[in-house]
């Protein structure tokens, strides 16, 4: 029976500046008092769990030990925070699981220029974010931006810690009837020796065969998720020459199909520097890609 199968790829980027054309990002600005007066901002999506000090129009929100933020996020995102050289305390981030969103020094080099980063990768959830103790007794914070992972096909230049999303289940990068190679901003797909490349319909995407091949930028330490579905076989190959990864292959048949409602991945941590990753399709048959984050 012939599936539709779409490829996602979210490359989650840990580092620390933002270069590039940055679209639907939601900035919170805490520096003239209302969102801490109110205890939450004018969308509501941005609370915070108790009555905190306001510290003026130039640092904004005075966090004190213990003191948390909580916001209600669309999907795979940034959490950026604008930093201050005078900021004391960690913040612990929560997505899922207590912690999981790793823990970030809140002081900076350059005061209200430097940025600590939280990357999520998932559905639509409020995610937690608590000051610890640290080296001072107080997080200063001007703003937070919220910013939604971005399409990988409308960037030249990959940028650390940003989500990025390869959607191909719509024609957005593989079309009916693909040529033998397409580049499309930080994504790249061959159809190599022995099979031509196939797009399978909105529901699963692409066809991946052997001697096809993905080509992705990545900024540095990244997760590769690729949608997981059902129906495929085979087993896709991660390599690189400017990293290394923690699993270097895997089929994606975990046994269901990824939905919008049930986001199923499998996934390949890669640990390097600025460069590209390679997934190749090997062990014969057809593995359906919908998407890679």
């Amino acid at each position: 029976m012939k599936k539709n199968y779409l490829l996602l790829f979210t490359l989650l980027f840990f580092a620390s500046i933002l270069q590039g054309q940055i679209t639907n990002a939601v900035t919170y600005d805490f520096r003239d008092g209302t969102i801490i007066s109110a205890k939450q901002s004018a969308d509501a999506k941005l609370t915070l769990a108790g009555t905190y000090v306001y510290h003026g129009a130039t640092y904004g929100l005075d966090l004190k030990v213990n003191q948390e933020i909580n916001i209600a996020v669309s999907g795979s995102c940034t959490i950026r925070f604008l930093g201050s050289a005078y900021s004391g305390l960690k913040m612990v981030g929560t997505g899922a699981v207590a912690g999981d969103l790793g823990t970030q020094v809140t002081k900076v080099a350059t005061d209200l220029t430097n940025t600590y980063d939280f990357v999520y990768s998932g559905v639509a959830r409020t995610l937690n974010f608590k000051t610890i103790a640290g080296t001072g007794g107080d997080t200063y914070l001007p703003t937070i931006q919220v910013i939604p992972a971005q399409l990988g096909k409308d960037f030249a230049t990959v940028e650390k810690n940003i989500a990025y999303s390869f959607d191909l289940r719509n024609q957005s990068i593989v079309p009916s009837g693909p040529p033998n190679t397409i580049t499309a901003g930080l994504f790249k797909i061959e159809a190599g020796c022995c099979n031509g490349l196939s797009l399978n319909g909105s529901q699963h995407g692409i066809t991946f065969k052997d001697g096809n091949k993905i080509t992705l930028q990545v900024a540095g330490n990244s997760y590769i998720r690729v949608a997981a579905d059902q129906y495929s076989s085979g087993v896709i190959a991660a390599s690189s020459t400017t990293g290394a990864f923690n699993i270097v292959s895997q089929s994606n048949n975990t046994g269901a199909t990824f939905s919008d409602g049930n986001p199923l991945y499998v996934d390949f941590l890669y640990v390097g520097t600025a460069g590209t990753v390679v997934l190749d399709h090997t062990g014969g048959g057809t593995a359906y890609l919908r998407l890679l984050v």
